[in-house]
């Protein structure tokens, strides 16, 4: 799936360089603090660099980044807020806010991250204030201006650009997933989905069912009237499908004239009596075009995640072989469970 694991992945290097760097310029910190004789600021520096270097193999590895990306992301940020209003801490450490934004947009998306960041910005503001005062004279006013409108320009920017990333993202997500000719998702969303209904079967002990369907004859309709009318008739069958499918199934084109089913909380029985109403409903239908009225059948084969098998992978070989079943009786039927010894 196109980005959804890069983007991952570059958070997770990103976080992990962070993490690197916290550890590695926390020792100087550290140091740093402890001559200029502020304590506590040494002790925040080196729980970091300690807590930088134990999660670091965590994130490394781990399975639900962001979690792990909030576990980390949020106490650094109030880390640095907290040495900010250390009365002995150097000014410079305003600089550090500046960053926020940048770093917390792209670690944590567009919601969490305007907030935290916003969150951030103005503590550091408040704190400057209380520690410092109102700016004294024009270069002072000059230096505070420049810090407060660079960072509430880097919020901005950062914003913008996550917002455009993610709806990037969305759009190349659409794109990859989506049947150009029936609008209907194709296979790439289908291990997924599966991953999904099938967790949620599993949680709640309910049934899970697959239907693989297939247009009866579709070569001979492209031979007879075209492949134009071929298209047309996969537009007008996906078109039934949503129709006749309810709202919670998963719907896909899975290659050529085949199409796929998931039924979640339907069991065997269940799937054959819709699949039945849909090879009825498809039987009574009929496509228009040009002078031609083109009739349709379809074959489906059945299957069960229990009963019939235990991953995705085993459900669409038990349901291929039974829709297979179905074409050799001589099509425009439904093969299930009660079948499948047959």
């Amino acid at each position: 799936m196109p980005n959804f694991h890069d983007s991952e992945r570059q958070r997770r290097n990103v976080l992990l360089v962070m993490m690197a760097v916290t550890a590695t310029a926390g020792l100087f910190f550290v140091s740093q603090n402890l001559q200029r004789g502020l304590f506590w600021g040494a002790v925040i520096e080196a729980v970091f660099v300690a807590y930088s270097v134990i999660l670091m193999p965590v994130v490394l590895n781990a399975q639900h980044l962001r979690r792990w990306t909030v576990a980390y992301v949020v106490p650094w940020s109030c880390a640095m807020i907290a040495i900010l209003a250390m009365p002995g801490s150097s000014p410079t450490v305003f600089i550090w806010p500046v960053l926020l934004p940048l770093v917390l947009h792209f670690l944590l998306g567009r919601g969490l991250g305007l907030v935290l960041s916003t969150a951030g910005l103005l503590a550091a503001i408040l704190i400057g204030w209380q520690r410092f005062g109102w700016p004294h004279g024009a270069d002072e006013a000059v230096l505070a201006g420049n810090l407060v409108l660079a960072a509430v320009l880097a919020l901005l920017l950062a914003h913008v650009y996550e917002r455009g990333r993610e709806l990037s993202e969305q759009r190349l997500h659409e794109l990859a997933t989506t049947d150009t000719l029936t609008q209907l998702p194709n296979r790439m969303l289908l291990d997924e989905t599966f991953e999904r209904f099938s967790a949620i079967a599993r949680r709640r002990g309910t049934a899970l069912s697959l239907l693989i369907i297939d247009l009866d004859h579709f070569k001979r309709i492209n031979d007879c009237y075209g492949h134009a009318a071929g298209d047309r008739v996969l537009v007008e069958f996906a078109r039934l499908l949503r129709r006749r499918l309810r709202g919670g199934d998963f719907i896909c084109r899975h290659g050529g004239e085949e199409f796929l089913a998931l039924l979640p909380e339907t069991d065997a029985g269940q799937a054959a009596m819709l699949a039945e109403a849909l090879r009825t409903a498809t039987e009574a239908t009929l496509i228009e075009f040009g002078d031609a009225s083109i009739a349709l059948s379809i074959s489906i084969g059945v299957a069960e995640l229990a009963p019939d098998a235990a991953d995705l992978d085993a459900m669409l070989r038990v349901a291929d072989r039974r829709l297979y079943r179905a074409k050799s009786l001589g099509r425009n039927r439904v093969v299930g469970l009660a079948e499948r010894s047959a």
